[in-house]
């Protein structure tokens, strides 16, 4: 009797063993996943040329700080950038070519943005875009100048552009605004800066335009 005891209590015993150890995989397989499923959700949030904000999370970042706006009263900027003359910078290099100018011009506007309630997105294609919380009109303005002279001072070369300096330029168009809670305002302020942005090509490219909302 007393050895069948014995017997019940090692099988027992091993059992609790298998079963923890079966728990401590399960425990390290769910943090596995955990982590996978974490970094899978943040791929889908970067653009996969460059490896900056993609559109979704720009879009996303654009309503949590207009949310911030209204709490705080303090503006929010954005700026909306276009790579001049870039279907001929394709042209003549070849699109092996025009990948690495945006990954260039990516990593340089990325440089540029250090503060945690701002962004650097690419927009799609050849246009990229800046958000950045708590900075006025002039503020943004100022900043924007700063990107398109930065943008020029990398002298990646392009001949096919019609501007004299032959090196890749963008144009900016920028537009500030405090929230006010309207569910129109992310939209008013992509308006207004596209429309800055379009002045700044107007003005001959290579500059920054900006836009009141």
């Amino acid at each position: 009797m007393l050895f069948m005891m014995l017997i019940l209590g090692l099988f027992v015993l091993r059992q609790i063993n298998t079963n923890a150890r079966n728990q401590a995989e399960l425990a390290l397989v769910r943090d596995e996943l955990t982590t996978i499923n974490h970094t899978l959700q943040l791929l889908a949030l970067l653009d996969g040329l460059t490896g900056l904000a993609n559109r979704r999370q720009f879009d996303e970042f654009l309503e949590r700080s207009l949310i911030h706006s209204q709490k705080s009263r303090l503006p929010v900027s954005l700026i909306m950038i276009d790579i001049d003359f870039f279907k001929r910078y394709n042209d003549t290099y070849g699109h092996v070519a025009g990948d690495a100018c945006l990954k260039k011009v990516g990593s340089i506007l990325g440089s540029l943005v250090h503060r945690q309630g701002d962004l650097v997105a690419r927009y799609g294609g050849e246009e990229f875009a800046i958000i950045l919380s708590e900075a006025d009109a002039s503020q943004v303005k100022q900043f924007a100048d700063h990107v398109v002279v930065s943008i020029r001072a990398a002298a990646i070369a392009h001949i096919s552009t019609d501007l004299p300096e032959k090196v890749v330029t963008i144009s900016a168009g920028c537009a500030t605004i405090v929230s006010d809670g309207q569910k129109w305002e992310a939209e008013m302020l992509k308006k207004s800066a596209d429309k800055a942005l379009y002045e700044a090509k107007l003005a001959g490219r290579n500059c920054a335009q900006a836009e009141e909302s």
